[in-house]
């Protein structure tokens, strides 16, 4: 884990220099909000960009290189699967109001400026792959084999970064307010804040243990999710979830046609134990092969449609061809 202690001495940008470094930076339209600050879109260098503004006291952000480790995460990571950071940026507000003060004087706020993802986000689009599963199943499954793998590739390289999401789930896959780094396979981060009940694992919600299986029991929620085609789980509360999944062990149903493959995928994600949980690269595997099959069957399929309808219009044009011409009759008179 980073350490993150408030040092004084180490803001070493004037508040001048900090306005030099804003000045380029355009927040427009807020877009979003969560725990840790809100989202607006902004224009950086003539590029669309999402600028985060985290206000926050002085322990856990530090300007210069010392930043926070969302925006650590994100400015060390090269991913087309995981959201570019262009730019941090801390500022020490002039005026403090004194319900709010830090025990050092100091209040802060720190601007992220990361890459615009402007199709909104998973929890936005799930809907309309539920939609697209009632019209036409086995495209819809397509589609959502297609999203899960994208979010398998992201996670696997963060892993391999030994970097941990923390609270992977359909509204945030992008957002890592909750990450930890330095975490590696048998060894914890301990965390007080479990990220939203539904998506987190039982050691998460137990003791606060997260490891990068932590991220596989969340990534088998998130699947569920894009398979339940409506059947949510947002009606229940987190002290309802933690009682259900640590004293029952309990998890949701799948809908009736599930193919078992994405079943067998989800259960094993989830399994109780973190030690019979596959990695991020298992899963990839489990799923590729299950999207070149049903990739394979829907152009077979296609093919089959299309060979019929072209049997069709032969057989119509054979008929056509055998009706007799028409007979000229003599005109009476």
């Amino acid at each position: 884990m980073l350490p993150h202690p408030a040092d004084h001495a180490q803001l070493t940008k004037t508040l001048s220099e900090v306005q030099t470094l804003l000045s380029d930076i355009e927040v427009g339209p807020n877009i979003g909000a969560g725990t840790f600050g809100k989202v607006y879109k902004g224009r950086w260098k003539g590029t669309s960009v999402a600028v985060k503004i985290i206000s926050h006291q002085g322990a856990g952000y530090r300007t210069n290189s010392q930043t926070s480790r969302e925006a650590m995460i994100g400015m060390a990571s090269a991913h087309p699967n995981v959201v570019a950071v262009y730019r941090v940026v801390t500022e020490a507000n002039k005026v403090v109001a004194l319900e709010v003060v830090a025990v050092d004087g100091y209040n802060f706020k720190t601007y992220i400026v990361m890459e615009y993802c402007d199709k909104g986000t998973l929890e936005q689009h799930r809907v309309e792959g539920w939609a697209l599963m009632r019209a036409d199943y086995q495209r819809g499954l397509v589609w959502v084999l297609r999203c899960l793998l994208e979010i398998v590739y992201g996670m696997e390289y963060l892993h391999s970064l030994s970097i941990v999401h923390g609270d992977l789930k359909c509204a945030n896959v992008a957002d890592f307010g909750l990450s930890q780094t330095g975490v590696t396979d048998g060894v914890s981060a301990i965390t007080s804040k479990p990220g939203t009940a539904v998506f987190a694992a039982p050691e998460l919600l137990r003791t606060g243990s997260l490891a990068a299986e932590s991220d596989v029991y969340s990534f088998a929620v998130v699947a569920w999710h894009l398979i339940s085609m409506g059947s949510g789980l947002t009606d229940l509360e987190d002290i309802q979830v933690t009682y259900q999944v640590l004293e029952k062990d309990w998890r949701p149903d799948f809908p009736e046609e599930t193919p078992e493959a994405y079943k067998d995928v989800v259960r094993r994600c989830w399994a109780t134990e973190r030690k019979d949980r596959p990695s991020f690269k298992e899963v990839r595997g489990s799923l590729t092969d299950m999207l070149n099959e049903e990739v394979t069957t829907r152009r077979e399929s296609l093919r089959s449609q299309r060979s019929k309808s072209a049997e069709v219009v032969d057989l119509r044009l054979l008929l056509k061809q055998s009706q007799p011409p028409p007979r000229n009759y003599p005109r009476s008179g």
